[in-house]
């Protein structure tokens, strides 16, 4: 048997069928991140439009420079921008509040993604549903899975077809409404569906199983994370005087905030956009706002070179630890006695993703203000550091 029904599940009979209507995705705080794309669709198409009217109005005064060719450029810069418009406001709403609907009617399964006026749909004859693989789990960030929140809640279903391609209902809702779907569409097909749940994680062998008779198993002991994760890129190098330990920069595709990565994507767009407005004949506003664009486009993927650029040298010598920290803007040094600290650990830097706190090395003074570094590299590879720092210094770590 499955779960109890959610009463976020909407079952509606309608005209020949079945409508199943699910509820706009909670996703949190990332939802708001859909208002950049409808920003970044209206308002060249905005710029677009005010570049076509004033075109029109010097063709109706018989002041154009080029002739028609200057009008139907102008026609097609605002064409192409509006539909460029349409479809990322039509992504960002359904970031916002995208919902999804189920109708089985007059022999076929239709998905219908909605996010505000927009639709797109995808049907299956529902004879041809074999079966309902239900795939929940958390989100990962930096390797680690999500606890709380929208994300750490975060399920879809798999549904199967013969002779027809695979089709995901449902996707980005809870485990709870998502396993409720799958029940309701199983029970009312007019043959066997079969409903399943997929293992988190089928590459890995399943743990052996305690027979009768076997005696308890004994509490593991938290052990500290004193072997390098292999995805760590960082050179450990023991001394007579203690160790160095050099970080190296990430790399601007890895760089996991995604400034730089987006920042490059935003200069794309900001250069099609200019191409099309030194074709035409543009207003000033229309300058005034491309060049708002360029400002944010490069100062983006100026910090995203600065984070992925971003290296250190650690060093403990005797009972002093020092951090020498390097990146576009110059170099820094922070020098700490191991007396002075009361520990070293990894905790929040303060920034999130998806609902998620960003974990940084934390180094402990006893009478000053923490200080954080290396926030967004691997959270195995940082746990790694605070142990080795803690060893070589001897001091306790903090969770």
């Amino acid at each position: 048997m499955f779960a109890q029904r959610s009463n976020e599940l909407q079952v509606q009979v309608i005209a020949s069928g079945i409508r199943y209507a699910l509820p706009p995705r909670n996703l949190g705080k990332t939802r708001w991140v859909g208002l950049l794309p409808i920003a970044v669709g209206l308002v060249p198409a905005t710029a677009a439009l005010a570049m076509l009217i004033d075109t029109l109005v010097s063709a109706a005064n018989g002041q154009l420079a080029h002739g028609i060719m200057q009008v139907v450029t102008a026609l097609a810069v605002a064409l192409v921008m509006t539909l460029f418009a349409l479809a990322t406001t039509a992504f960002g709403l359904a970031i916002l509040r995208g919902r999804c609907r189920i109708d089985v009617r007059d022999g076929y399964l239709r998905l219908t993604e909605i996010a505000g006026p927009f639709r797109w749909s995808w049907s299956r004859p529902i004879d041809a549903l074999r079966s309902l693989e239900i795939h929940c789990d958390a989100t990962r960030v930096n390797g680690e899975p999500v606890t709380s929140g929208p994300w750490s809640d975060i399920a879809y279903i798999k549904a199967e077809f013969e002779a027809h391609k695979t089709l995901a209902l449902a996707i980005l809702y809870p485990c709870l409404i998502v396993t409720d779907l799958a029940e309701t569409l199983a029970e009312r097909t007019t043959h066997k569906v079969r409903v399943t749940f997929a293992s988190p994680d089928s590459n890995q062998p399943n743990p052996p199983q305690r027979q009768p008779g076997d005696p308890p198993a004994k509490p593991r002991k938290p052990r500290r994370a004193t072997i390098q994760p292999t995805t760590s890129r960082a050179i450990l190098e023991p001394n007579n005087h203690g160790l160095t330990l050099r970080i190296p920069p990430i790399g601007f595709w890895k760089e996991r905030m995604g400034l730089g990565k987006f920042g490059v994507a935003w200069c794309a767009f900001t250069a099609v956009v200019t191409c099309f407005l030194v074709m035409g004949r543009a207003p000033l506003g229309a300058w005034l706002i491309i060049a708002a664009f360029w400002a944010v486009g490069l100062a983006m993927l100026l910090a995203g070179l600065n984070m992925a650029k971003r290296s250190a040298i650690v060093d403990v010598v005797a009972d002093t630890l020092v951090i020498t920290r390097s990146n576009l803007f110059g170099t820094k040094q922070s020098e700490w006695i191991a007396d002075d600290l009361s520990a070293i650990r990894v905790g929040p830097s303060g920034m999130e993703s998806n609902d998620v706190p960003i974990l940084e090395l934390q180094i402990l003074p006893h009478d000053k203000p923490k200080a954080g570094f290396f926030a967004g590299r691997d959270n195995a590879e940082l746990r790694w550091i605070a142990t080795t720092l803690c060893d070589a210094l001897r001091l306790p770590t903090a969770n």
